[in-house]
């Protein structure tokens, strides 16, 4: 993986991906991982080492980290929404 992106790069992506449900960035994480030199694959992994960011295990919308950190007990973790059902 590659080290933390410069500001711009790091907000540019956040924008493009927060509040998104996953079955709907299809594009964009396939745009993002070229962009970004990473493989296809490892997109979800480095979107939340070096973006904070995490897929809710719920509803599939990414959010930021530090909005929700509820272990959803599965090994992932669910967005503030859907912690609160």
């Amino acid at each position: 993986m590659k080290p933390a992106r410069d500001q711009a790069t790091y907000a540019a992506v956040r924008n493009q991906v927060v509040g998104y449900n996953d079955a709907a960035l299809t594009a964009t994480k396939i745009r993002l991982a070229e962009e970004l030199d990473v493989d296809e694959g490892d997109l979800d992994a480095v979107l939340a080492d070096e973006f904070n960011l995490e897929r809710c295990s719920s509803c599939g919308h990414w959010f930021d980290k530090g909005d929700c950190d509820r272990d959803d007990g599965k090994g992932g973790y669910e967005c503030a929404a859907c912690a609160m059902d």
